[in-house]
């Protein structure tokens, strides 16, 4: 992830160098113009970044930038700007940063794991014999009938299981249909994953939820992958993805100053 921010940026920087280079070639504006544009566009994205992204690492690198610019300008009077920029740098930072990188390998673990889980083995056994059988008092009955009626209802008993008031067994899947049912478990850890990336709290939890109740129903609880995962699982769900980061406000309004005074000058 950082490496795709850093080019992310990079690409960000030589698009907003190349449109600084046109609009200063074809308008008056003075250098002093261009690099109060320039801080102000980078002041902008950082706040869309913590708006509508809740990226505060891009919003720091894009605010370092500004500052950097502003350090190295000429007949640049910026102190109320940089210091501004300075403390919304030191709010975004004292926030909690989110592992999201961490917290999004640790689902693609788990979702490389789905193919290992263990589903439950059912053994249909035959009901032991039921001891204490009544003798059949009945003196119409000789004694080989009486020993036919017991070993029948002994082998009756042994294959016949009548029960009520017991949960219903699931029928086992075939082989074919076990895909579906480990795919249903990868969509739910995808599903969290997009989650995270977007910052949806509620749809993070519901989804691992999901997956968590999929998981005991579905697979050998006493597997060593199955504990593996929901100890994974479990952990996960500890985690507060949804963060109120601070604005960058402040810096918007001093960088409109500065914009302000030098048009007032110019004039």
């Amino acid at each position: 992830f950082a490496s795709e921010q850093k080019i992310e940026f990079e690409q960000f920087q030589q698009t907003l160098d190349a449109a600084l280079q046109k609009f200063n070639a074809k308008s008056s504006a003075t250098p002093h113009d261009w690099l109060v544009a320039e801080v102000e566009y980078l002041i902008r994205i950082a706040s869309q970044r913590v708006l509508m992204d809740k990226d505060s690492s891009s919003a720091i690198a894009l605010l370092v930038s500004a500052d950097q610019i502003l350090l190295q300008a000429e007949n640049l009077t910026s102190h109320g700007l940089r210091a501004a920029i300075a403390q919304d740098i030191a709010n975004l930072e004292a926030v909690d940063q989110l592992d999201i990188e961490g917290i999004y390998l640790q689902l693609a673990s788990q979702i490389r794991l789905v193919d290992e889980l263990e589903r439950p083995i059912y053994e249909f056994k035959p009901r032991p014999e039921p001891q204490g059988i009544e003798t059949i008092q009945d003196e119409g009955l000789s004694g080989i009938a009486t020993r036919f009626v017991k070993q029948f209802t002994t082998v009756l008993l042994r294959h016949v299981d009548f029960r009520r008031d017991m949960d219903q067994i699931t029928p086992i899947l075939p082989p074919s249909e076990e895909y579906y049912l480990r795919q249903n478990l990868v969509l739910n850890l995808q599903q969290a994953q997009m989650a995270l990336l977007r910052e949806k709290s509620d749809v993070f939890a519901v989804s691992l939820a999901d997956a968590m109740a999929w998981l005991n129903r579905f697979f050998d609880r006493e597997h060593a992958v199955t504990i593996a995962m929901k100890d994974t699982l479990v952990d996960l769900q500890r985690v507060e993805i949804g963060r109120d980061l601070p604005d960058v406000l402040v810096s918007l309004q001093e960088v409109r100053k500065l914009s302000r005074s030098a048009k007032q000058v110019k004039q």
